[in-house]
């Protein structure tokens, strides 16, 4: 199991890979929900030193455009499926930084089709992100979040989960035990998993968990 740590923030690059040498890590870099208009000197840089502590480093993508959001969100009223333009022209921006791979948030399956036409092109891992649990993947997808919320152990698994355990991903918000949200992971036998104290809000990955450094204890452990 690899500890999935979310850095939206340039003042969490630090914390996050000194994390990533202690534990098999894999970071989601985002600067503004999604590349903004140029990735600055400052994100390349940040990942670099994430990569060179260990760090596997995923590109975040959002398939959706949200109210608010990135640059452009604040012309958009409701949520709509980014087209095939629209995130070819984000992977290409991202493109000036080197990583791992790609995070799709948002990504549930009326856009794989659309994420699949710029996927094709663009090498490394893919994790999906379709916001709850699912019966199935796309082939292509090389994990799924399957959990991403507070209450994590308390709900029956989802049918994929039990089809391909290694390629799920789980990020329990709100938890405040640390050591029975990993022994959870690990009888499930995910691939992927975070956990923070933090509740789900708009705010829940503005900081790391104040237990991070036990985490990645217990998912080295693991």
């Amino acid at each position: 199991m690899k500890l999935l740590v979310p850095v939206y923030d340039l003042e969490l690059v630090g914390q996050a890979a000194a994390i990533a040498r202690t534990c098999p890590t894999v970071a989601i870099a985002n600067p503004w929900s999604g590349p903004g208009l140029v990735v600055g000197s400052d994100w390349r840089d940040a990942i670099s030193d994430l990569r060179r502590a260990g760090a596997q480093v995923l590109r975040y993508v959002d398939a959706k455009q949200q109210p608010g959001d990135g640059p452009h969100g604040k012309d958009v009223k409701s949520g709509r499926l980014k087209t095939v333009a629209e995130l070819a022209a984000e992977a290409r921006i991202w493109n000036l930084a080197s990583a791992d791979g790609w995070f799709w948030d948002d990504a549930t399956a009326d856009t794989w089709g659309r994420v699949n036409e710029v996927r094709g092109k663009l090498p490394g891992l893919h994790f999906i992100n379709p916001g709850s649990g699912v019966a199935a993947s796309p082939p292509w997808a090389s994990a799924v979040v399957i959990w991403e919320a507070d209450g994590f152990g308390k709900k029956s698994p989802c049918k994929f989960e039990a089809l391909a355990p290694a390629r799920c991903a789980s990020m329990a918000l709100g938890c405040g035990d640390v050591v029975a949200a990993v022994k959870i992971a690990r009888k499930r036998q995910h691939g992927y998993f975070y956990a923070t104290e933090l509740r789900d809000g708009g705010n829940v990955y503005d900081r790391l968990p104040a237990k991070i450094s036990r985490l990645a204890q217990l998912i080295r452990e693991s």
